[in-house]
């Protein structure tokens, strides 16, 4: 018997890139100080981010069965 939980990564990136607009946003509305070349260069990395994240555990599958193997693995391995 598996116990796995699997996570629907196109809310989970929806609701962090919401969130991370509206920290740039109060961000810039805060201090009053908004620089176009660092806000590219921190959006960029921040799409680094996301992609590598769903390069490497698309789809996000955690292991709650209690065994001391791996939590979180790829579907496309052998993770049992």
């Amino acid at each position: 018997m598996h116990d796995d939980l699997e996570i629907n990564s196109a809310g989970l990136y929806l609701a962090i890139t919401i969130l991370w607009a509206a920290m740039r946003l109060i961000r810039a509305l805060a201090t009053r100080q908004f620089d176009l070349k660092r806000e590219l260069v921190v959006t960029l990395l921040f799409v680094f981010l996301c992609l590598l994240s769903y390069r490497l555990l698309e789809p996000f599958r955690f292991n709650l069965s209690g065994t001391s193997g791996p939590t979180l693995c790829r579907l496309s391995t052998a993770c049992s």
